[in-house]
């Protein structure tokens, strides 16, 4: 899987020009290399143990600019209002028990295996990459400002771990985020940001995704968003082991034909796309085993809504069929719904109001459509079910060319 590397090429930065901020407040500050015995024991933490233990050491108004930490483990620290910049002068080989308040960051810095390390109201601008490496575990971030200087993806900075990453209350715009086994994203506004985990467990809620959330391509354990407002949540490609819940989400378009993703659920929603925009739901898996889609509202403007699951296959293509167990829709609102190709052991449509729907050339086991509203047309075509049971249909509006279905 290709993904964005979390520390860049420094050649590939252009820090001064875009941290004009940090340049003025770096001015006030002292270099770390005054801090006397401070600096001696950031640099030999083994001295340091000896010393003093585990006693914690605060840092505070210290600049950290073209000094080299190399190898390093920082334990016990907390720095206040300090300022990291340069290009790979700090990679250390851990931190834990760390804290960093009101800090600013810029360049690259590699802050190794973090282990509770917490940052809270910091700062960083520009294209700038740092963080930690895998086996990085309860990092937070909180009420921190990220700010990109770019709409485009090549000249963005990245932040966060290999490991799991939580941000709380944070503000990110034009970057990305790295958080490649856990991420929980909490009261966030984020804004033009990529996230391309390799095997996480995504936890997205009473957010505010601004812009195009990229997720693509990415390895999921579960996702699950909640209480947010969405612009557009792409994760198409996406390879998703466990379940995916959306609840309580509004927004303008969602796009996902992934593989994996064995319970699938959507409620208490609404999708809302615009007529130039894209489909506003797109939810495409032949690996589902359980679907429901209940209570949402997808008004797209005239573009169809793709709901499929399982896989039909291709005895000329030698593709096997895959088989979804259940397929249930109720209590919501399409437009125009296409669900063709499904391959499903049970299908269950219900109290539904629909302007268009198609399920042609599908495979199904048993077929209910019960007490839908549906304005326009159902298209049939080439469906075949071993039970069928269809609500009684105007005249004309079934289309049921190659179908087995036999309406009453």
């Amino acid at each position: 899987m290709q993904r964005r590397h979390l520390f860049t090429s420094i050649a590939s930065l252009s820090i001064a020009p875009s941290i004009p901020l940090l340049t003025s407040c770096r001015l006030m500050k002292k270099d770390i290399k005054e801090f006397g015995k401070t600096f001696e024991y950031l640099k030999d933490d083994a001295a340091r143990a000896k010393e003093t233990g585990n006693a914690p050491m605060v840092i505070e108004g210290a600049s950290f600019d073209g000094t080299q930490f190399h190898g390093q483990v920082w334990r016990h620290l907390k720095f206040v209002d300090c300022d990291f910049t340069g290009g790979y002068q700090i990679r250390l080989e851990a931190m834990a028990n760390v804290e960093f308040r009101n800090c600013h960051f810029a360049g690259v810095i590699e802050f190794g295996v973090m282990t509770d390390v917490r940052f809270h109201g910091c700062y960083s601008q520009g294209n700038s990459n740092w963080g930690g490496q895998r086996g990085s575990r309860n990092v937070v971030f909180e009420k921190c400002r990220f700010i990109g200087s770019s709409s485009d993806r090549n000249r963005q900075g990245a932040i966060g771990t290999y490991g799991d990453a939580t941000f709380l209350g944070c503000v990110i715009k034009w970057f990305d985020i790295s958080a490649d086994t856990g991420l929980v994203a909490r009261d966030c506004d984020f804004d033009g940001v990529s996230y391309h985990p390799e095997n996480a467990t995504v936890l997205i809620e009473n957010c505010r995704l601004r812009g195009l959330f990229n997720m693509v391509p990415a390895g999921l354990a579960s996702l699950t968003v909640r209480d947010t407002v969405v612009d557009h949540l792409d994760f198409n490609r996406a390879e998703v082991k466990g379940d995916i819940l959306i609840e309580r989400v509004s927004g303008r378009s969602l796009l996902a034909r992934i593989g994996g993703g064995l319970r699938i659920t959507v409620r208490d929603s609404q999708f809302k796309s615009s007529p130039q925009g894209p489909s506003p739901f797109k939810l495409v898996s032949a690996d589902t085993l359980h679907a429901t889609i209940d209570n949402v509202q997808f008004l797209g403007g005239g573009k169809p809504v793709e709901l499929s699951f399982g896989l039909v296959g291709s005895k000329a293509e030698g593709v096997a069929p895959q088989v979804n167990q259940t397929f249930t829709l109720r209590n919501s609102h399409i437009d125009h719904l296409d669900a063709t190709y499904l391959r499903s052991a049970h299908v269950r449509f219900e109290g539904n109001e629909f302007g268009r729907l198609e399920l042609q050339h599908s495979r199904i086991g048993t077929l209910e459509l019960l007490g839908n509203t549906i304005v326009r047309t159902v298209d049939l075509t080439n469906v075949e079910a071993d039970d069928a049971k269809v609500q009684p249909l105007g005249a004309g509006q079934a289309r049921l060319e190659g179908s087995n279905i036999r309406l009453d």
